[in-house]
Protein backbone atom coordinates (compact mmCIF):
# COMPACT_ATOMS: atom_id res chain seq x y z
CA UNK A 1 0.00 0.00 0.00
CA UNK A 2 1.20 3.21 -0.99
CA UNK A 3 0.13 5.96 1.30
CA UNK A 4 0.22 9.50 0.77
CA UNK A 5 0.53 12.02 3.03
CA UNK A 6 -1.31 15.69 2.79
CA UNK A 7 0.22 16.79 5.48
CA UNK A 8 1.55 17.13 9.25
CA UNK A 9 0.57 19.53 11.86
CA UNK A 10 2.37 19.96 15.19
CA UNK A 11 1.38 22.11 17.80
CA UNK A 12 2.43 22.90 21.01
CA UNK A 13 0.53 24.98 23.90
CA UNK A 14 0.93 25.88 27.05
CA UNK A 15 -1.56 25.17 29.89
CA UNK A 16 -1.22 28.67 31.08
CA UNK A 17 -1.90 30.43 27.65
CA UNK A 18 -5.20 28.85 27.70
CA UNK A 19 -6.04 29.82 31.31
CA UNK A 20 -5.31 33.69 30.59
CA UNK A 21 -7.67 33.05 27.94
CA UNK A 22 -10.58 31.47 29.73
CA UNK A 23 -10.32 33.83 32.52
CA UNK A 24 -10.99 36.94 29.37
CA UNK A 25 -13.77 35.09 27.45
CA UNK A 26 -14.55 31.66 29.86
CA UNK A 27 -17.86 30.95 27.80
CA UNK A 28 -17.42 32.86 24.56
CA UNK A 29 -14.03 31.07 23.76
CA UNK A 30 -15.19 27.31 25.16
CA UNK A 31 -18.28 27.88 22.64
CA UNK A 32 -15.92 28.53 19.96
CA UNK A 33 -13.82 25.76 20.14
CA UNK A 34 -15.09 23.30 21.87
CA UNK A 35 -17.82 20.86 19.91
CA UNK A 36 -21.09 19.83 21.54
CA UNK A 37 -19.91 16.66 22.62
CA UNK A 38 -16.78 18.32 24.25
CA UNK A 39 -18.60 21.05 26.17
CA UNK A 40 -20.63 18.39 27.64
CA UNK A 41 -17.82 16.14 28.65
CA UNK A 42 -16.24 19.59 29.91
CA UNK A 43 -19.11 20.35 32.26
CA UNK A 44 -18.96 16.79 33.86
CA UNK A 45 -15.20 17.33 35.38
CA UNK A 46 -13.40 18.53 38.20
CA UNK A 47 -11.72 22.40 37.84
CA UNK A 48 -8.34 20.79 37.78
CA UNK A 49 -9.23 18.61 34.76
CA UNK A 50 -11.07 21.26 32.76
CA UNK A 51 -7.70 23.25 31.78
CA UNK A 52 -5.56 20.17 31.11
CA UNK A 53 -9.28 18.86 28.96
CA UNK A 54 -9.33 22.31 26.85
CA UNK A 55 -5.55 22.90 26.33
CA UNK A 56 -5.26 19.12 24.88
CA UNK A 57 -8.40 20.09 22.54
CA UNK A 58 -6.85 23.58 21.42
CA UNK A 59 -3.98 21.58 20.55
CA UNK A 60 -5.27 18.69 18.55
CA UNK A 61 -7.00 21.12 16.12
CA UNK A 62 -4.61 23.69 15.80
CA UNK A 63 -2.55 20.68 14.50
CA UNK A 64 -5.36 19.31 12.64
CA UNK A 65 -5.57 23.03 11.01
CA UNK A 66 -1.82 23.27 9.91
CA UNK A 67 -1.89 19.01 8.29
CA UNK A 68 -4.48 20.12 6.03
CA UNK A 69 -1.37 22.85 4.53
CA UNK A 70 -4.04 25.54 4.17
CA UNK A 71 -5.78 25.85 7.69
CA UNK A 72 -9.15 25.05 8.50
CA UNK A 73 -11.23 28.71 8.23
CA UNK A 74 -14.14 26.73 9.91
CA UNK A 75 -14.50 27.07 13.86
CA UNK A 76 -12.90 24.31 15.87
CA UNK A 77 -16.66 23.40 17.49
CA UNK A 78 -17.27 21.67 14.18
CA UNK A 79 -14.19 19.08 15.37
CA UNK A 80 -14.31 16.65 18.06
CA UNK A 81 -11.35 15.14 19.58
CA UNK A 82 -12.75 11.83 21.40
CA UNK A 83 -10.79 8.99 22.78
CA UNK A 84 -11.58 5.36 22.28
CA UNK A 85 -11.51 2.79 25.12
CA UNK A 86 -8.08 2.30 25.31
CA UNK A 87 -8.08 5.95 25.49
CA UNK A 88 -6.26 6.53 22.03
CA UNK A 89 -7.45 9.90 20.81
CA UNK A 90 -8.95 10.63 17.79
CA UNK A 91 -10.61 13.00 15.42
CA UNK A 92 -14.64 13.25 14.51
CA UNK A 93 -15.48 15.94 12.20
CA UNK A 94 -18.86 17.31 11.56
CA UNK A 95 -19.82 16.69 7.56
CA UNK A 96 -19.06 20.51 7.15
CA UNK A 97 -15.35 20.45 8.04
CA UNK A 98 -14.97 16.67 6.25
CA UNK A 99 -16.16 18.21 3.07
CA UNK A 100 -13.70 21.44 3.43
CA UNK A 101 -10.72 18.59 3.87
CA UNK A 102 -12.50 16.95 0.65
CA UNK A 103 -12.13 20.20 -1.35
CA UNK A 104 -8.60 19.64 -0.59
CA UNK A 105 -7.71 16.34 -1.10
CA UNK A 106 -9.87 15.19 -3.67
CA UNK A 107 -10.29 12.51 -1.90
CA UNK A 108 -11.28 10.28 1.08
CA UNK A 109 -8.82 10.70 3.74
CA UNK A 110 -7.64 9.18 7.09
CA UNK A 111 -6.65 11.19 9.99
CA UNK A 112 -4.19 10.14 12.89
CA UNK A 113 -3.90 12.46 16.17
CA UNK A 114 -1.08 11.49 18.82
CA UNK A 115 -1.27 14.00 22.36
CA UNK A 116 1.01 14.18 25.31
CA UNK A 117 1.63 16.33 28.39
CA UNK A 118 4.23 17.22 30.52
CA UNK A 119 3.17 19.74 33.12
CA UNK A 120 1.98 22.30 31.89
CA UNK A 121 2.51 22.19 27.97
CA UNK A 122 0.53 19.83 25.71
CA UNK A 123 1.71 18.72 22.16
CA UNK A 124 -0.43 17.42 19.31
CA UNK A 125 0.65 16.10 16.12
CA UNK A 126 -1.96 14.92 13.30
CA UNK A 127 -1.03 13.30 9.99
CA UNK A 128 -3.87 13.33 7.21
CA UNK A 129 -3.33 10.39 5.00
CA UNK A 130 -4.96 10.06 1.44
CA UNK A 131 -6.67 7.10 0.93
CA UNK A 132 -5.65 5.32 -2.25
CA UNK A 133 -8.82 5.80 -5.17
CA UNK A 134 -9.68 2.60 -6.43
Amino acid sequence: MNAKILGIGIDLCSTNRIEETLKNTDEKFLNRILSTKEIDEYNSLDELSKLNFTAKKWSAKEALAKATTCGITLGFNHITIAHEKSGKPYIELDEIVYKKIMEITNCDFTTHLSLSDEGNLIVAIVIIELCNKT
